[in-house]
């Protein structure tokens, strides 16, 4: 599974090619014929305009428009490549539907680029996972992390990717190796392997190894760390105050051994502020010279592609706007901007790169250093299917009858069983056998545990707790089984679980997240952490508290006990 490098053969002669069929060719029937190999790399570069240098450097999404909806080609994608130039496309939620509908996009836009395009999502496995249907759901990073083996990573990875490939995507952002030392952050969370950074490090290793075999790139994130905040920089601008002798002992070390270990396609900066590291104490990782240049470029020795996170976050927009910290992001020494919505911002962006390198501000030569990191990774990682534009496209036909992968469902339902940790069980509650009178509820996914629940034999019916849920004054079942989802936030649950106690009822609590809400619960309720909403976790989980599954699982972080 030690994978390291994906198709590093003739990585000029296929820069070359990329680069002939952007400007010599005018068809795709012409695109096929002569080919003439520059003799520099200068040569290569500069075959290409600034507008479509500066579009290399972009990484964005689209939206619907004129009426044709996100998950088609439409006005707003093919903008984004006939008039940007843009050298990658992300694809959110809004994008994706099932596997086909997948293939016949990713084949379309593969179709208008000149250069082939990342095409990416974010992919990381159970609470962060755009693509839903049709595909294997895999519980997530705290899952993988609480069966200790990083073989089982790697087959997240290997999975996870090569059903990513069979579709058409090229670019996975992912894996998050963020150490999760904070119980109280509220983004990062279960897309933590843990609290431990050698641990996170080698879970990390073997997902990326995995996903390379599967010919998928990655981006580990968040630069150089979001695992101890408790602001959410979608929302805001967090700071962070730890020396940088700390973040080299703990959130840089999956960082640092991944690079020693030539791992690392991508490098995703964060929007948080390292008040110690950043002398001005206002710039956050992605606008910071001394976080981007001189700590991940010169002190840890990065050479490699840096992507920002989404520019339109609001730790951007709220405290420097999308033109200015675009511009800001290039001289602090990221490669590629991602903005991931608005046409507005996009074209913006790419007007304040411009008028930047007009006056002066950014050199074309320190452009030109981020399209020969970009060129380079394409070259290496997308192969002969970058040459030309039918080795591009996804037989559509083939996705219809061959996704979801048998191996890829296997790998889960492998973590999943391996991942389930019994974190109390302090009244001897388990197992319960399948045909007691039980009554069951859930915070979260109501639909998946009524699947679950019917497949396994149990007639009853889960009840969902959402904002109108009553809570009930009596239950005529003795146990009660209770899916939860950050607990720690819904004091009125709390409540009347405490309440369920004191009525003698055996309470088994299955927790959808992290397990760290376990500390507000009665030392008499059953708690066992499944890290995951997924259906292949819950069957998992549920399998334990029949008795039919040993829990194998060990925390991953340390609860307050």
């Amino acid at each position: 599974m030690k994978k390291r490098n994906i198709g590093l053969r003739a990585t000029y002669l296929v820069v070359t090619i990329i680069i002939l069929i952007s400007q010599t060719y005018c068809s795709q029937q012409q695109q096929s014929q002569t080919r003439i190999e520059p003799d520099t790399t200068q040569e290569r570069r500069e075959m290409l305009s600034l507008d479509e240098k500066i579009g290399q450097m972009l990484l964005v999404g689209f939206q619907e428009e004129d009426g044709v909806p996100s998950t088609q080609f439409n006005a707003h994608a093919e903008r984004l490549i006939e008039e940007l130039h843009v050298g990658g496309i992300l694809l959110f939620g809004r994008n994706v539907d099932e596997p086909m509908q997948i293939a016949q996009l990713t084949n379309k836009l593969q179709d208008k680029a000149k250069i082939p395009l990342f095409i990416a999502t974010d992919q990381e496995g159970g609470k962060v996972a755009r693509i839903q249907k049709g595909i294997t759901t895999f519980p997530g990073n705290m899952a993988i992390g609480a069966t200790g083996d990083p073989q089982l990573a790697a087959l997240a990875g290997k999975g996870m990717g090569a059903e990513l490939q069979e579709i058409g995507i090229n670019l996975t952002l992912a894996p998050s190796v963020d150490i999760n030392n904070n119980p109280k952050n509220p983004i990062i969370g279960v897309r933590s392997f843990g609290e431990r950074a050698t641990h996170t490090a080698e879970m990390a290793d073997e997902m990326i190894a995995g996903f390379h075999e599967s010919n998928i790139l990655t981006a580990i994130k968040h630069f150089p760390g979001h695992g101890d905040t408790d602001v959410d920089s979608h929302i805001d601008l967090p700071q962070i105050n730890h020396s940088l002798e700390h973040l080299m002992q703990n959130e840089l070390i999956p960082y640092q051994k991944l690079i020693e270990q030539n791992q690392v396609d991508m490098i995703m900066s964060t929007h948080i502020t390292f008040s110690q590291i950043e002398q001005s104490k206002k710039l956050p990782a992605t606008l910071s010279p001394a976080i981007l240049t001189d700590l991940l470029r010169k002190k840890m020795g990065y050479n490699g592609v840096v992507v920002t996170d989404d520019m339109e976050m609001g730790a951007i927009v709220k405290n420097f706007g999308v033109e200015e910290a675009v511009v800001k992001a290039v001289e602090a020494g990221a490669d590629i901007i991602l903005i991931g919505h608005s046409w507005e911002h996009q074209q913006k962006a790419v007007k304040a790169l411009k008028q930047a390198v007009d006056s002066g501000r950014i050199s074309e030569e320190r452009i030109d250093l981020s399209v020969k990191r970009i060129l380079d990774l394409k070259a290496k990682s997308l192969n002969s299917r970058s040459i030309d534009h039918q080795k591009r496209q996804i037989d559509v036909e083939r996705v219809a009858t061959r996704l979801p992968l048998t191996a890829s469902q296997k790998y889960a339902q492998k973590i999943a069983e391996n991942s389930i940790t019994v974190v109390q069980d302090r009244q001897k509650v388990l197992p319960v056998e399948k045909d007691h009178d039980v009554t069951f509820f859930t915070m979260k996914n109501e639909q998946t545990w009524n699947t679950v629940l019917a497949a396994s034999g149990v007639q009853n019916k889960v009840h969902l707790i959402d904002k109108n849920f009553v809570v009930p004054t009596s239950l005529k079942s003795n146990t009660v089984v209770i899916g939860t989802y950050q607990l720690d936030a819904n004091e009125k649950i709390t409540n009347w679980i405490q309440q369920l106690v004191k009525h003698k009822k055996r309470v088994i609590v299955l927790g959808l997240d992290t397990p760290y809400e376990q500390s507000y619960l009665p030392e008499e309720v059953t708690y066992i952490a499944l890290y995951s909403t997924t259906k292949v976790s819950l069957e998992a989980g549920l399998k334990v508290v029949w008795g039919d599954l040993q829990a194998k699982g060990k925390l991953p972080v340390t609860l307050d006990q």
